[in-house]
């Protein structure tokens, strides 16, 4: 059994926050992609005074959705809001008012939606807060796809990572990468360079080590050899039970079950 060593920089950004972090990596499993390229940090954003526009693979409206909202309801879409809640509308909520959501777990976040689907400007809406851990589903990855061998500046959004004692720490392919040290937020940015075509799962997990007993899935990263793959419905995301089939790797199946996209393990 070899060892790869992992060289990371991770950036979490919460409003112009910043932080680094590194580790080295844990011995190969025998079934898992070998990946021993760099992991680095990528450019510097500057942090956003307005609801930042989806990504171009970001899950679209498909036509069983609602575009618009009633009267004191908003479009959910922002990077704290669920994966499984994106494109629903829920009441809105005043960020100023204590317990605006019902008290913790939940809070008000003013980036959390839009007044309809299509607009540019943000407004508060009800949230999960911080966690340790995140069901299948909750969170996501942008871009999703990429060429193999070259890097790929990847996003994960839709939860907050709880502070705590312990570390948090950033999985691809099965592989443990770097460590994570939160300092709020619900968008986490690293660079993954994929040493050959195929399907890797991105998870993040909380504790004391790389060896946690259980991991987040975050999603699918999908590497091809140069041809531009068909892109299918993440963990999470609407889908529809008679188009493409959701997105998946091992350890993980998917399927389309209630216009959602559910992965077990």
């Amino acid at each position: 059994m070899t060892r790869t060593l992992f060289c990371a920089a991770l950036l979490l950004t919460a409003c112009g926050s910043r932080n680094v972090a590194s580790v080295d990596g844990a011995p190969d499993g025998p079934a898992s992609p070998d990946l021993n390229n760099d992991w680095k940090m990528p450019p510097p954003d500057h942090g956003v005074v307005d609801l930042p526009p989806l990504p171009a693979d970001a899950p679209g409206p498909v036509a069983d959705a609602p575009c618009t909202c009633k009267p004191g309801e908003v479009w959910l879409r922002g990077p704290c809001v669920p994966t499984f809640q994106l494109q629903t509308c829920a009441p809105t909520c005043d960020p100023k008012l204590p317990g605006a959501c019902g008290g913790p777990p939940n809070r008000c976040d003013q980036w959390a939606a839009a007044p309809a689907c299509m607009a540019s400007a943000a407004v508060p809406a009800c949230v999960p807060g911080q966690a340790m851990a995140f069901p299948a589903g909750t969170l996501r990855i942008h871009p999703t796809t990429g060429i193999a061998g070259t890097p790929a500046g990847i996003t994960i959004e839709g939860g907050e990572p709880y502070i705590g004692a312990l570390m948090w720490w950033l999985q691809v392919g099965g592989q443990p990468g770097p460590t994570i040290n939160p300092v709020g937020g619900c968008s986490i940015k690293f660079s993954f360079t994929p040493p050959k075509p195929g399907i890797y799962p991105v998870e993040i997990g909380y504790g004391g080590s790389a060896a946690l007993k259980g991991w987040s899935l975050a999603g699918f990263f999908t590497a091809s050899g140069g041809s531009i793959p068909i892109k299918k419905p993440q963990p999470g995301e609407r889908c529809s039970a008679g188009g493409n089939s959701c997105e998946q790797a091992k350890p993980y199946s998917c399927s389309c079950i209630s216009s959602r996209c559910v992965c077990t393990k």
